[in-house]
């Protein structure tokens, strides 16, 4: 099954039941791709074989991400997580000792492509809480389409294995959503961060470039509905079981 756009996405039941986190699972090693992050928009005339942008004679050429940055309350289940069932090799692990209490873990995994995703996470440091939103979007009381991170599936074929690998280790993930220029697969992580598998399916082209209007959607369908909802969302304990605030009818 497949959703059209980015807008049935956010209308589908697929999006609308996927549920919190991904449970722990017990450590299965071994991958058969290796994903590579990176954002879901490129420059004018860009293919799948060369994303290497230039801005133009004066600007800055870019070779794309070095590293993501990200924190959690949890780096022994993110770290299962991220190592055995995405398959992702950690490459750098630090301990580091803070001068007036705490220590913080930080650990560097690489998704592929020299590309790598990192996540800290802070004991007993003063001025940190010992609690917040990991995934970001319930703290803020936004829904979960507004941060998300997407790695390379490499092909449509690969594409669905992922999403059936995923099944078979016990993640919910939507179904295959088209968005005209590429497809994705969403998931989450066990921080609640809202996590995509993308690959490109089309050359993006001039007028992929040029803003204009796409698709329609209400504002009941980003669940912004109802302001006292995501209030309560935004307040609730982050070590609570995260929820996607895209709804559907229904839902």
């Amino acid at each position: 099954m497949q959703a059209r756009s980015f807008g049935d996405l956010l209308l589908s039941k697929s999006w609308g039941r996927l549920a919190a986190p991904a449970r722990s699972i017990s450590p299965r090693r071994g991958r058969s791709h290796r994903a590579a992050a990176r954002v879901s928009c490129y420059a004018v005339g860009v293919t799948r074989a060369h994303r290497t942008t230039h801005t133009g004679s004066a600007g800055m050429t870019n070779k794309g991400f070095s590293h993501l940055g990200l924190s959690t309350l949890d780096l022994d289940r993110t770290r299962d997580f991220y190592e055995n069932v995405l398959g992702f090799k950690p490459v750098r692990c630090d301990i580091i000792k803070v001068k007036e209490g705490g220590q913080i873990r930080h650990i560097f995994f690489d998704t592929g492509r020299d590309q790598l995703i990192a996540f800290m996470e802070a004991r007993g440091v003063p001025g940190v809480p010992a609690h917040y939103d990991a995934g970001i979007t319930r703290g803020l009381g936004v829904p979960s389409a507004f941060y998300h991170f997407a790695f390379e599936a490499g092909s449509e074929a690969g594409l669905d294995e992922k999403r059936r690998e995923l099944i078979a280790k016990g993640v919910e993930v939507t179904d295959v959503v088209d968005h005209d220029w590429a497809k994705s697969i969403y998931f989450k992580d066990p921080n609640g961060l809202q996590l995509e598998f993308c690959c490109f399916t089309r050359n993006l082209n001039a007028n992929d470039a040029r803003m204009q209007d796409r698709f329609e959607m209400s504002v009941k369908r980003l669940g912004l509905e109802d302001p006292e909802a995501l209030g309560a969302a935004k307040r609730a304990p982050a070590e609570a079981d995260l929820e996607l605030l895209v709804k559907t009818p229904g839902a």
